[in-house]
């Protein structure tokens, strides 16, 4: 019987102890966008798009840099 007890005491004892840890997961993120546009005398005009995603957590950190670059031509200029 007393064998039981102890089993139930130590089963309440780990259910307590989770339910009161919690996991370091949060970490922070950094997002840096840069945007520039550039107009040529005969119209074209082409626009670069950068951006950086910058993760750091508990467990190491994390980049990501995309660049889109668009290029259209106006209406004017021969």
């Amino acid at each position: 019987m007393s064998c039981k007890y102890q089993l139930l005491i130590i089963c309440m004892a780990a259910v307590c102890l989770m339910a009161v840890a919690k996991p370091q997961y949060s970490g922070s993120q950094t997002v840096v966008r840069r945007q520039s546009t550039n107009y040529s005398p005969n119209g074209q005009q082409t626009s670069v798009v950068e951006q950086s995603v910058s993760n750091s957590s508990p467990y190491g950190q994390r980049a990501q840099t995309t660049v889109v670059r668009q290029q259209t031509s106006g209406g004017y200029g021969k």
